[in-house]
């Protein structure tokens, strides 16, 4: 199915009215906010910076690698990337980053030609400081077109993680206050998954959860005595299909998922625009307009509120001014704290909502790293398996920290996967051609 989205230059904005709410950003976070808002009759403006994209075209799953340059790798080329940023983009580490210091490799979201065009380059997007994985993505539906998948639950363990270790703050809010808007979410937009009854890695309402592979079910057999647990990757998809939603399938397990990272043109796996947005205009009451750069929050000189938003045609460069009663900013976690940054009046100097002069600081940056492999060779010679149609393989949740301490704070999980593929990730790595290779 062919998503059907308004033209390039965007939706008509009405610029004499005030909107129930204006959001920037049309990502995971503002295409929820939208679909809540206009499901209750309010009428609702949602900017996003990026073009409209139709993943059902770009992303082909099911093409053979053969049937794509270099198997699907990016041009070493690729708008003329430095060699170190083509490394990050390929999966090496940057020599002078703080990854220098990890061994292993780190998982660059735009390493795909295929889903090329829904990330930002960094060649024609710099950004200045020390180098970190800000991978942006400015497109309708922001990062959900390319998402890993993984939809795990926070539990006590971490909500009221203090009252264990005794570092930190605990949440304001119990697993218990949130369980029923998990319940909501996971019967909404389809999970699939199995049951394991941890309390530390709550259940979800789950749908039939992906096939482990004979290498992941023999790795989940040998962890039963380790007071470990090895359960069906979690994944953000619909693996029994969604009665309520038109725009989505449910997953067939025929396509190479990994492929474009976590994009999916048949929509099984999750994504703003079939999930949240296209339902959302059919209410009548959202009006999307790409291709909008916001860059401020206005407010009422009066109260110091916020009024609204200005942002500029990135074709055209015409500004405009829109009237809300209400502003969500959604636009991930450093453009929004960016575009707070930039709204400087009168009664917000330093930037709206930064009153403690804390915004913009003390980011912590999502954490890549360490990862091993194995090799199984009593299936040397076996039959070959049908492992690039799943979303995704396996996941052991945290196992420190749960009954006894250890010399470090709170626990981790390992994502992890195994079996047949069209293109082992192992090929773009293994050096020598021919017979050597």
């Amino acid at each position: 199915m062919l998503l059907q989205f308004p033209s390039q230059t965007g939706g008509e904005v009405d610029l004499k009215k005030s909107y129930d709410a204006v959001i920037v950003g049309s990502g995971a976070a503002g295409g929820m906010a939208a679909h809540a808002l206009t499901s209750q009759g309010m009428k609702v403006l949602l900017l996003e910076a990026g073009k409209a994209q139709d993943t059902s075209k770009i992303l082909h799953s099911m093409e053979w690698p053969y049937d794509h340059p270099r198997r699907g790798k990016m041009p070493p080329d690729y708008h003329a990337l430095t060699t170190n940023e083509y490394n990050f983009r390929q999966g090496a580490p940057f020599p002078n980053s703080p990854y220098s210091k990890v061994t292993s490799y780190i998982q660059g979201w735009g390493q795909s030609d295929y889903s090329k065009t829904l990330v930002v380059d960094d060649k024609q997007n710099p950004y200045t400081g020390t180098r970190y994985a800000w991978v942006r993505s400015r497109v309708v539906g922001g990062k959900t077109n390319i998402w890993g998948r993984l939809a795990l639950r926070l539990s006590d363990y971490d909500f009221k993680a203090k009252s264990r270790d005794g570092f930190g703050e605990d949440w304001p809010i119990s697993y218990s206050d949130i369980e029923p808007y998990y319940d909501r979410v996971d019967e909404y937009l389809g999970i699939s998954g199995h049951p394991e009854n941890l309390d530390y890695l709550p259940d979800g309402k789950f749908q039939r959860p992906v096939k482990l592979s004979y290498s992941e079910l023999h790795l989940r057999n040998s962890l039963k005595g380790m007071d470990r647990v090895l359960t069906p990757y979690r994944a953000g998809v619909t693996t029994d299909g969604l009665k309520h939603n038109k725009y989505r399938s449910r997953c067939y397990g025929r396509g190479a998922c990994n492929r474009h990272v976590g994009g999916c043109d048949i929509h099984a796996a999750f994504d703003s625009p079939t999930g949240l947005i296209l339902p959302a205009m059919e209410t009548g009451n959202l009006t999307l307009r790409p291709n909008s750069t916001v860059y401020e929050v206005t407010v009422d000189e009066n109260t110091g509120k916020a009024s609204g938003v200005s942002f500029i045609d990135s074709d055209s460069r015409q500004s405009y001014k829109v009237k809300a009663k209400t502003v969500i900013l959604a636009a991930s976690t450093l453009e929004s704290t960016r575009l707070m940054l930039l709204s400087k009046s009168q009664k917000h100097p330093i930037g709206i909502g930064n009153l403690s002069g804390h915004v913009g600081h003390n980011f912590c940056e999502h954490v890549m790293g360490p990862s091993v492999a194995g090799f199984m060779p009593e299936l040397v010679g076996k039959e070959r398996t049908l492992d690039d149609g799943r979303p995704g393989g396996f996941y052991i949740p945290r196992f420190r920290n749960l009954k006894t301490k250890s010399d470090f704070l709170r626990g981790y999980g390992f994502e992890g996967g195994a079996g047949c593929g069209m293109t082992p990730g192992t090929a773009f790595s293994t050096s020598g051609f021919g017979v050597e290779y």
